[in-house]
């Protein structure tokens, strides 16, 4: 289509909004998960130690996308899209059964954040194949996914961790 005309244009922008919402979500809500870090048996580490995790996740993405923009120039686009949605929903649920410091930095610091950077990367490519004059507005759609994932997923986690513990608030979190 046309850049800046028709439904499918408008659609892009929203499957962005959705991969924002997913990919910037999660790390956003972390500072509500730290407390129940500290009740986790096994990690007794400093709370600073344990913010490293939440870092990592919303900090790498960005540093991780030029590789995934090679990747992306290479003509690998789905194999990285795709990978990288499984490889989240992966992540989230490897980080579900986590007890220590290193394994919690693997999949929620590391994983959490290179899949989340392949996700973000593609949907923000795609988008500026559409727009010319509407870029704009159409990625300001996108970027308003991060802000109110980073809202859902932390009531989400403020409602769920009292009732079902760290654990499973992990796994639930990976089917949103």
């Amino acid at each position: 289509p046309a850049p800046d005309r028709g439904h499918s244009a408008w659609l892009q922008a929203w499957a962005n909004f959705f991969t924002t919402f997913s990919t910037h979500g999660f790390p956003l809500a972390f500072g509500i998960l730290l407390p129940f870090y500290g009740y986790v048996p096994l990690l007794g580490h400093s709370a600073a130690a344990v913010t490293v995790i939440g870092s990592l996740s919303l900090g790498a993405p960005f540093l991780a996308s030029r590789l995934v923009e090679r990747l992306l120039a290479a003509g690998y686009f789905r194999y990285v899209f795709h990978g990288g949605s499984l490889g989240l929903v992966g992540a989230l649920v490897g980080s579900s059964f986590c007890t220590s410091l290193g394994c919690f930095l693997a999949t929620e610091g590391v994983l959490v954040a290179l899949t989340g950077s392949c996700v973000f990367c593609t949907g923000v490519l795609v988008l500026q194949t559409y727009f010319e004059n509407n870029a704009g507005r159409a990625m300001s759609v996108g970027a308003a996914g991060a802000s109110v994932g980073g809202v859902v997923y932390t009531v989400l986690t403020q409602q769920l961790l009292p009732v079902i513990g760290l654990h499973w608030t992990l796994r639930a979190l990976s089917l949103v």
